[in-house]
């Protein structure tokens, strides 16, 4: 059983980080907040697919895409999903198709282990 560690909401009164994914999983920009990691360094084994690794970080993670039709405090196409974080670390800050490969392939590896995650995934550079 995994424990949601919360990203700084709750009784400060501050809100979760927040991000601007633009275009790159999806048809629109796309807005990202962090309500709190749900693991580290989780293994996930997908023996029906051949697949197995290790994530970094999976994260309980809100998107909600950014359209102009839509007002900034609208909840229309809101969504909560796991969603898997991977750290780079190196000179290059770009992400690679690799890197998006492999997000994708952690994308799919959590939707059969918890039945949850999110099409939209993100890469931290650092």
């Amino acid at each position: 059983q995994q424990t949601l560690i919360p990203s700084g909401s709750g009784d400060s009164g501050h809100a979760p980080p927040t991000a601007v994914l633009n275009g790159m999983f999806a048809s629109c920009d796309t807005l990202l907040s962090i309500k709190g990691v749900y693991s580290t360094e989780e293994w996930a084994h997908v023996p029906e697919l051949g697949l197995k690794g290790s994530v970094d970080a999976t994260v309980l993670a809100r998107t909600k895409p950014l359209k102009s039709s839509t007002t900034s405090n609208s909840s229309q196409g809101m969504q909560d999903a796991l969603m898997p974080i991977e750290l780079k670390t190196g000179h290059v800050q770009n992400p690679s198709h690799n890197h998006l490969a492999q997000l994708s392939t952690y994308t799919i590896m959590l939707r059969a282990r918890h039945g949850s995650a999110s099409p939209t995934s993100g890469i931290e550079s650092s």
